[in-house]
């Protein structure tokens, strides 16, 4: 897969039906600037919904990332956040 500057990609599971799921994030659009926080490295914030092809269950995600958009930390309801290689592992 070719890297993409402008993106970047998340990948989930849903506890319902256990559907992994690949999200592109716009970096321009999607992602929120952070105005305060008090970790000096939480600069951005994403919050996104997702729901797979397989069942309807609302995936809610929430990212704290840093100046490079690395992952500080996430939380999800409804399902879980995975790696790009669980993704790929059926």
């Amino acid at each position: 897969m070719n890297q993409d500057s402008s993106a970047l990609w998340i990948y989930a599971q849903c506890d319902d039906c256990q559907e992994k799921i690949k999200v592109r994030i716009d970096k321009k659009n999607d992602i929120q600037d952070l105005v305060e926080s008090e970790n000096p490295n939480h600069v951005y914030t994403l919050k996104k919904e997702i729901i797979g092809n397989k069942c309807f269950n609302l995936i809610k995600v929430i990212l704290y990332l840093d100046e490079k958009y690395k992952v500080i930390s996430s939380d999800a309801l409804n399902g879980k956040l995975i790696s790009k290689q669980d993704y790929e592992t059926h």
